[in-house]
């Protein structure tokens, strides 16, 4: 069971990718596993690359946090069947996310 679970709404990529796009949403969730960010993705090139997302939230207040694999083992790859990223993230995710924003980038890019 979740401890927080929340959708961030304004979500954009910080890149132009003729491959896939990032979807307008995205959700946090903090449990006892720890906090991790789906990041919503329309594959339109399912070529097998591999890419490293990495998503930076914005709070109103001006802190961050970043959400990235760190194990190479697990990047994900552009497959067909390909709808959402789970990233971990560094910290948890606070109840309230208003004025928050989510940017997405490509470390591979």
């Amino acid at each position: 069971m979740p401890l927080v679970d929340v959708t961030f709404t304004d979500v954009r990529a910080g890149f132009a990718a003729d491959d896939y796009a990032i979807g307008s949403s995205a959700r946090g969730v903090t449990d006892g596993v720890g906090s991790r960010l789906t990041i919503n993705i329309n594959v339109t090139n399912a070529n097998g690359v591999v890419i490293n997302p990495k998503a930076v939230i914005t709070y109103a207040d001006g802190t961050t946090d970043t959400c990235q694999e760190t194990d190479l083992r697990r990047l994900p790859n552009l497959q067909a069947s390909t709808t959402s990223w789970d990233l971990p993230c560094g910290d948890d995710f606070p109840e309230d996310i208003s004025g928050a924003s989510v940017v997405v980038t490509d470390d591979y890019e």
